[in-house]
């Protein structure tokens, strides 16, 4: 989904399209985050990278929105 699909799910249904919006925007924070730890692209082999990742797991984060 686009952040555009985001907004539009917000002005149609405000309680479920904050819900989505806030859940990839910190997605993409935490995608961004990983990438620069490891300072290499997913599967991308070199020598300068730092870590290697396992994953993903799902989390639950609690928050005024519900």
């Amino acid at each position: 989904m686009y952040p555009l699909a985001f907004i539009e799910d917000y002005l149609s249904d405000h309680e479920t399209g904050m819900k989505t919006l806030i859940i990839w925007l910190l997605n993409q924070v935490m995608l961004v985050e990983a990438l620069q730890q490891a300072e290499a692209d997913p599967y991308e082999r070199t020598d300068a990278r730092k870590v290697h990742r396992n994953g993903y797991k799902d989390r639950f984060l609690k928050t005024r929105i519900r």
